[in-house]
């Protein structure tokens, strides 16, 4: 009886083997199988730097929290994280490429001119209600900072 018992269980574990081998057992998922469509659609609808609702050009008005005039600013964000901004405070105007990082939502102003009485133009972006929101710190050659917050709606 032991023998018998014994062969049942060897001939029911070669039948597991020889069915995981050729595929029956049913649990493999085929690698030939054709992905449905929601998983294709949400590989190829967006494959941008920055998140598609940030993509485009963006017209606001920034306000320095100690007062002062108002500022007009432009910004246009390129898919790839990269952008250009336009800054226009009475007589001044300013009009620098930045670029947008994703993982911590901060931008940073890159190669500004010489000519320029600007060191660095850092700051922190966010998206809310469809509008553009963002924090924005100036530091110029001689140490001064100045820093403003605008709210931007996109064009």
């Amino acid at each position: 009886m032991k023998r018998i018992l014994f062969l049942l269980l060897a001939l029911s574990l070669c039948a597991a083997l020889l069915a995981s081998l050729v595929g029956c057992s049913g649990t493999e998922k085929e690698t030939n199988a054709v992905p449905d469509e929601s998983e294709t659609e949400a590989e190829t609808e967006w494959d941008g730097a920055v998140p598609e609702e940030l993509v485009g050009m963006w017209r606001g008005v920034g306000n320095p929290p100690a007062g002062g005039y108002p500022i007009d600013l432009t910004v246009l964000v390129n898919k790839d994280g990269s952008g250009e901004y336009t800054f226009d405070q009475d007589d001044y105007h300013e009009n620098f490429k930045f670029t947008v990082s994703y993982e911590d939502s901060k931008f940073l102003v890159e190669d500004i001119p010489e000519t320029s009485n600007l060191s660095q133009v850092t700051g922190t972006w966010e998206l809310a209600d469809g509008k553009l929101l963002l924090d924005v710190t100036s530091v110029f050659l001689s140490g001064a900072t100045y820093s403003y917050t605008a709210v931007c709606e996109k064009d």
